[in-house]
């Protein structure tokens, strides 16, 4: 039954499971904040083109912020 529902998600949401299922990904989005790497935005070199927001595979805003901490993200 999980399978059935995550495929019917994957027509609606990408990635459903790794975005709203998986475990391991809930416990790493946990400690985002206090992670030693991070992605940064160098505001400096940034154009505003918003290709960073099409690339990311969780659809987190990358251009809106100088530091991604969201949960989303691992």
């Amino acid at each position: 039954m999980a399978v059935i529902l995550t495929l019917g998600a994957s027509f609606f949401v990408e990635r459903p499971f790794c975005r709203y299922g998986c475990p391991l990904g809930a416990i790493t989005g946990l400690f985002n904040s206090f992670s030693l790497m991070k992605i940064r935005r160098r505001a400096s070199t940034c154009i505003d083109c918003g290709l960073c927001d099409l690339a990311c595979p969780v659809g987190i805003n990358v251009s809106k912020e100088s530091v991604v901490r969201s949960p989303a993200c691992n």
